[in-house]
């Protein structure tokens, strides 16, 4: 079975980023992969400070982690199964 979900490749979602509302919803979106039931493993929000954005989300161990975005997209995109972008919900005027 193959599932969709829309989403920012990771190549492209620094172009994107700055134009993406405080606060938005960030899913990380792996690769479709016939083992995995899911496409959507982790979840986050975008957090906007000064010149840099950041990914604020639970990492194990119920540890609340603010770590910039591009870094942590740049070290999950060389794992075992990759994430190949973000699919990103935000509610706007």
């Amino acid at each position: 079975m193959s599932v969709e979900v829309p989403y920012l490749p990771i190549a492209q979602a620094g172009k994107f980023l700055s134009h993406v509302p405080n606060g938005a919803v960030v899913n990380l979106v792996r690769s479709n992969d016939a083992s995995q039931p899911v496409l959507i493993t982790h979840q986050g929000f975008l957090i906007k400070d000064k010149d840099v954005i950041y990914f604020r989300h639970a990492s194990p161990g119920r540890h609340l982690r603010t770590v910039p975005l591009k870094k942590y997209l740049n070290d999950k995109k060389t794992e075992k199964w990759p994430v190949i972008g973000i699919n990103v919900n935000a509610l706007t005027d």
